[in-house]
């Protein structure tokens, strides 16, 4: 994709590409974030479950069930299915809307997130730029890749 920076999670072998005019930094041990100032924050964070007896399909169908008031669907980016959901969180004086993207493969789960401040959905502008960034997160969880071994 022209004009995105490929990165890579070595320790998960997760590959994706993100818009080269946002900033990155690694925000806790395994927790990636991805900004644009002016819009919001894309998370991703993956996990490794050590139980043979987890399955990610089980797991994906039970966070279903759980945020079921949220109105989840499920969307494909890669030909790799998500679980997708939006949510309102309160955060000091104002209020983030929150979109969750979860996905994974045998024993890895990878949970995204995007968020922003609620308020920029109230100025059409502000409303333009939010669903440019959301189209860049489709464009991110569509160049996601996650090498099988």
């Amino acid at each position: 994709m022209e004009n995105y920076i490929k990165y890579e999670i070595p320790s998960f072998k997760i590959q994706f590409e993100y818009p080269e005019w946002w900033d990155e930094k690694i925000e806790y041990d395994n927790t990636y974030l991805f900004w644009d100032e002016f819009t919001g924050s894309f998370r991703i964070t993956p996990n490794k479950f050590d139980s043979q007896n987890f399955s990610i399909d089980q797991f994906l169908q039970n966070k279903f069930n759980e945020y079921i008031e949220s109105s989840p669907t499920w969307r494909i980016y890669n030909k790799r299915k998500y679980l997708y959901f939006e949510n309102i969180s309160k955060k000091d004086n104002g209020l983030t809307k929150l979109h969750f993207y979860i996905s994974g493969y045998e024993n890895i789960l990878i949970t995204c997130s995007f968020a922003y401040d609620k308020e920029l959905l109230e100025d059409e502008n502000s409303n333009d730029e939010v669903a440019g960034a959301l189209e860049e997160v489709d464009n991110i969880l569509n160049s996601l890749r996650i090498e099988h071994p």
